[in-house]
């Protein structure tokens, strides 16, 4: 995800919050090995200390064959997921 460097073979860099960040591009090559459709969730601590798992529509047309793209799309969602909460981060 965002902020993690594993190094040239599994991460890239792409735009984060207005910076090129490495990041995993494992979510894109996962998906395209497994067919698996991705269907975003997000945990929000509440305030009584309770977590709440929120499920996304799941992605259309994903991965594609431009693992750059699909790995810039996943940064996308995170930072609009951040946007939302950014106490949370």
């Amino acid at each position: 995800l965002p902020d993690q460097d594993f190094g040239r073979n599994d991460s890239i860099f792409v735009n984060f919050f207005g910076i090129q960040t490495a990041t995993i591009t494992g979510l894109s090559r996962i998906a395209g090995m497994t067919k698996a459709k991705i269907i975003p969730a997000i945990p929000t601590r509440e305030t009584d200390n309770t977590v709440t798992l929120r499920f996304h529509p799941a992605w259309d047309n994903f991965p594609t064959e431009n693992v750059e793209a699909d790995t810039q799309r996943m940064n996308d969602f995170i930072e609009e997921r951040v946007r939302e909460h950014p106490e949370q981060y």
